[in-house]
């Protein structure tokens, strides 16, 4: 609420509005603002409120889905709600806090996200698809497919949404380096029969280096790397 009431309090200072809007929310005083000046969306004095601004909870895949009509017109509302129910979200839904609804209000719209691996805008329905891919995880698990992602060598899946099959393939794990991961390959495959005092002529580095064209590694948010087999 604070940067919502510093909104309000700013336009205030500038003679904006009147004192009176205090207490108001953004809403209801741009539109009142609107109204009382005779105002249009295109006018060069007509009043917009921001969308809230919300901290949704930690690793909770959230979109904020706004009603299309009003943000065009230039009073945005909506509400933050858990990307897997997105899909079920109604045009009532997002005007609880804002104008009312008209026969306007037809399409919903993803217009800001959190804890999605993509900056993209997006409907409802594609929000869904992606809350219910993230959901799969557990927390640990999920960081790792997050990373998979932002790296880049990803197959795509139902509607853009990564393949989540396709990245328990491809995903070896959390190591603290590539050069631990290329250790680990070694002593398990080429390195399995040989004889202590062989391996000790073993060239790693060199191996690691071979190896890493194979694979795409990403820093966890904690240290080390995650590593996972190219397409």
């Amino acid at each position: 609420m604070g940067e919502v009431s510093s909104w309000t309090e700013r336009q205030i200072a500038a003679g904006v509005l009147s004192p009176g809007a205090r207490g108001m929310t953004p809403h209801a005083a741009a539109e009142q603002h609107n109204a009382a000046n005779a105002l249009e969306p295109g006018d060069a004095d007509y009043l917009v409120a921001p969308i809230p601004v919300q901290t949704p909870p930690a690793d909770v895949p959230r979109v904020w889905i706004g009603c299309l009509f009003h943000y065009n017109a230039g009073a945005p509302v909506g509400e933050w709600f858990d990307a897997i129910d997105a899909d079920r979200v109604g045009v009532a839904d997002v005007h609880r806090s804002g104008p009312p609804v008209t026969s306007d209000c037809q399409e919903l719209w993803c217009m800001d996200s959190a804890n999605i691996p993509t900056d993209d805008e997006m409907s409802p329905a594609h929000a869904a698809v992606w809350g219910k891919a993230l959901a799969r995880f557990p927390d640990e698990k999920r960081q790792a497919f997050c990373a998979w992602l932002r790296g880049g060598d990803y197959v795509v899946g139902k509607d853009s949404v990564s393949n989540v099959d396709s990245f328990d393939e491809h995903f070896c794990g959390w190591w603290p380096s590539f050069a631990d991961f290329s250790y680990g390959v070694a002593q398990s495959s080429l390195l399995r029969d040989v004889s202590a005092e062989l391996a000790l002529y073993f060239n790693h580095a060199a191996y690691a280096s071979d190896l890493e064209v194979r694979y795409t590694t990403v820093d966890a948010p904690d240290g080390g790397v995650f590593v996972f087999r190219n397409p």
